[in-house]
């Protein structure tokens, strides 16, 4: 059987700044601190959110 090798999965400072940017849109896009006329722009910010976070717990595959 093969052994299973995992990537090096250091984290340096864009992946914690990506990780931090992401939780902020996600929290944007829930709270709706700032008010837009088209609540569709909510939305989008927080699948943007997602959609980063989504990038860094897939480096790992």
């Amino acid at each position: 059987m093969k052994r299973i090798k995992f990537d090096n999965l250091q984290y340096n400072w864009f992946f914690i700044s990506l990780v931090l940017l992401s939780l902020i849109c996600i929290i944007f896009g829930f709270v709706e601190i700032i008010q837009f006329q088209n609540p569709k722009i909510n939305k989008g910010i927080s699948a943007i959110g997602y959609l980063s976070q989504t990038v860094f717990f897939s480096r790992m595959f």
